[in-house]
């Protein structure tokens, strides 16, 4: 890539990178350190025609806690909205986060996104009825 002056890295974290959960500890912290990789690939590459971005992922639709026990997922579920996490259960999907990354390798020549977080919005609710 720098050889031919032009070249993108994409690196995918999680929000847990920026809002850590409890009882997830390793997780967050691996995220966070990918971030810092980020960072620093960003610097060390500056000005080399090399774009990085990081696509922080929020919750997604994947087999991600699928070995989780009920009675863990229970517990989590209690504790996070305590810190303002998990305000409701709506997810992303695979796909949309395929498609944010498209997104930053398509972006045009004299621009980088530098993070793109990714969230679900929250679910409709039902109209207030009379």
């Amino acid at each position: 890539m720098v050889a031919g002056g032009r070249g993108d890295v994409v690196f995918v974290s999680s929000d847990t990178a920026r809002t850590p959960r409890p009882g997830m500890i390793g997780y967050s912290a691996s995220k966070a350190a990918l971030e810092t990789v980020a960072r620093i690939v960003d610097m060390e590459t500056e000005g080399t025609g090399i774009r990085t971005t990081v696509v922080r992922v929020g919750p997604t639709l994947t087999d991600f806690a699928d070995d989780w026990t009920p009675g863990t997922f229970e517990h989590l579920l209690d504790i996070w909205p305590r810190f303002g996490i998990q305000r409701h259960f709506n997810t992303v999907e695979p796909a949309d986060i395929a498609s944010v990354v498209v997104h930053a390798l398509t972006a045009p020549a004299h621009a980088r996104h530098d993070t793109i977080e990714v969230q679900p919005v929250a679910p409709l609710r039902a109209p207030d009825l009379p």
